[in-house]
């Protein structure tokens, strides 16, 4: 009893120190202002550059919201990877109907590059905007996104700015997995560090990552990151660790992602995440399945035991019974704050200590992938 106690005290104040640092770590992040484009403007160039592989569910939803940009100094990008499905036709339907749009075709798959970035290459060889603005297939995009970002990076003197999204979750599968997900990057990654220029952490969204074309190519384009499948990180490392600007801000409110669309698609699409941005680094690897075990699922399954023994007559219990509950409490209310600034469905929190045992499942899927020296699958490819 008094054991089960003392973790529950040491559970609660590892959490504790999360929030502390939650709390220091947001106050490092801005909520990038809307900004519509206003005449007075300089007039910069801004290629939207959206690789496309078998995106012909997303493109109803994204093109639209890019063709409504306010916006006017802007040309539009997109490069099918050799699909499957309609993407092609639908894009170059919108390159007939607006004089913005350019389609690529993309070419063969070299040795040594995974599709992502090899579609990014083609992009920014064809673009010739003074600024890329990298997005996927899979966002929606408010009207003012390009001027906004823009805008601010501009009057902030950056060299590379990459926005939080807005996570969209329609089945019941994403809502398990997504907040869960993302959120768990916060707990890993050393966010007060991100923005600080003296710190190597690096951490974006490959959703929306604008940069200037002269810093991307300075620090090697994405020829240099061509094996990274995580080249979100890598480019920001890369940026950052030249001496250039980044800043990771909060764009919730400009732009959305619906990532995955399944249960499956969201497994297999962290298991290459959370794969390659932890490095394959075993160690690593283990804290985090442990971590979730002991500090986010064990507190969930201890409380209705403690509370059944309570109400059996076992008067010793009911210390055990609050601290549970105090604890498990204290954890939703840094989930609702977590999913708040996701803007994901609050109801969802309440499904936290499933979705804990499902990204530890992932992890664990990781592991067995790492020791079998099998490949991770995203989009018929293979990391």
């Amino acid at each position: 009893m008094i054991f089960l106690n003392l973790f529950l005290i040491s559970v609660l104040a590892v959490w504790v120190r999360r929030a502390v640092l939650m709390v220091g770590s947001i106050r490092k992040y801005s909520i990038m202002p809307v900004r519509a484009w206003e005449d007075l403007w300089p007039q910069v160039k801004v290629s939207v550059v959206v690789p496309c592989r078998n995106e012909a569910l997303n493109l109803p939803i994204l093109l639209p919201s890019l063709m409504a940009q306010d916006y006017p100094h802007i040309e539009f990008i997109f490069l099918d990877d050799r699909s499957t499905d309609g993407t092609l036709a639908l894009l170059r339907e919108a390159a007939a109907k607006y004089p913005r749009v350019k389609v690529l075709e993309g070419k063969p798959l070299p040795p040594g590059w995974t599709g992502k970035n090899h579609a990014m290459h083609q992009c920014a060889q064809a673009a010739d905007g003074e600024w890329l603005l990298f997005s996927d297939a899979d966002t929606e995009h408010t009207r003012s996104s390009v001027s906004s970002s823009l805008r601010y990076a501009l009057e902030r003197k950056l060299d590379l700015l990459t926005l939080s999204a807005r996570c969209v979750c329609k089945s019941f599968g994403e809502h398990l997995v997504q907040p869960m997900g993302i959120g768990c990057f916060a707990v890993w990654f050393k966010l007060e560090d991100v923005n600080d220029p003296n710190s190597s952490t690096p951490l974006a969204c490959g959703q929306y990552l604008m940069v200037r074309k002269r810093v991307f190519e300075a620090v090697g384009g994405a020829e240099r990151i061509k094996d990274a499948v995580t080249e979100d990180l890598a480019l920001f490392k890369n940026v950052k660790s030249a001496g250039y600007r980044c800043e990771l801000a909060i764009g919730a409110h400009i732009f959305a992602t619906r990532m995955y669309r399944s249960f499956g698609e969201s497994w297999t699409g962290w298991r290459r995440i959370y794969l390659h941005a932890l490095d394959k680094n075993v160690p690593s690897l283990i804290q985090k399945i442990l971590m979730l075990i002991f500090f986010s699922a064990a507190p969930f399954a201890i409380l209705p035991a403690a509370a059944w023994q309570w109400a059996s007559g076992g008067a010793d219990w009911a210390l055990t019974t609050w601290l549970a509950a105090g604890l498990c409490g204290f954890i939703l209310f840094l989930r609702s704050r977590s999913h708040a600034a996701l803007k994901a469905d609050q109801w969802s929190i309440l499904l936290h200590p499933f979705s804990a045992l499902v990204i530890t499942a992932i992890l664990i899927d990781c592991l067995k992938h790492h020791f079998q020296g099998r490949k991770v699958e995203w989009k018929q490819q293979q990391y």
